[in-house]
């Protein structure tokens, strides 16, 4: 787990220079290499300019809940907020395909001023049947979907990356071992044959 914390901290989104605040989610592909495997990904809030007067935010992702099941969520180290009194929320909603991570502050009319790209918050996956998922982004800066609130209750304009294309492939099954084992061995025949030296005559 503390890996997993880690190793998203690290992986720092670049977004494009359009002056607005951008949410990202990193990162943008995931294999998973078996069912039953755990994932993680990041929310980024990233800048290119100072955003001021940030109260909240909150991030819709549907998901194909036949595919993935959603396991935890929690704030990242360096998030805009710490330090300040606050609370961070998750609501998944597996039966409905989405899930809801959100983060206020506690005091009405307060807020934080941030200056840098920050971190926001980790979801954490485990991968439950193969096939294919992508997590988005939804209803973005729309009631009852992905906004950015400010001091007065405002929503923030801002743009947003797609999200992330998950793949759950299946383990590497004794069955595709004893295929691969044929499958060489065939192949080694073959070599031998066509290297088999003519008769001196």
């Amino acid at each position: 787990m503390a890996f997993l914390v880690l190793l998203l901290f690290f992986c720092i989104p670049t977004g494009r220079a359009t002056g607005e605040p951008e949410l990202v989610m990193t990162p943008m592909h995931t294999t998973v290499n078996e069912v039953g495997g755990n994932f993680s990904v990041s929310i980024w809030l990233n800048l290119t300019s100072p955003l001021s007067f940030l109260y909240g935010y909150i991030a819709k992702i549907t998901y194909n809940t036949t595919i993935l099941n959603c396991t935890a969520a929690g704030t990242l180290p360096g998030h805009p907020f710490e330090g300040k009194t606050g609370g961070f929320l998750k609501d998944i909603e597996d039966p409905s395909g989405y899930l809801l991570v959100q983060f206020y502050l506690q005091e009405p009319g307060d807020y934080v001023n941030v200056t840098e790209t920050a971190p926001l918050c980790y979801i954490n996956f485990t991968g439950t049947a193969i096939g294919n998922s992508t997590l988005a982004f939804d209803k973005i800066n729309q009631a009852g979907g992905t906004y950015l609130l400010n001091s007065t209750g405002q929503k923030i304009p801002f743009n947003a990356t797609s999200g992330n294309d998950v793949i759950v492939v299946p383990e590497f099954s004794v069955f595709a071992a004893l295929m691969f084992m044929a499958a060489m061995t065939i192949a080694i025949v073959l070599v031998k044959k066509r290297w088999v030296k003519l008769p001196i005559t």
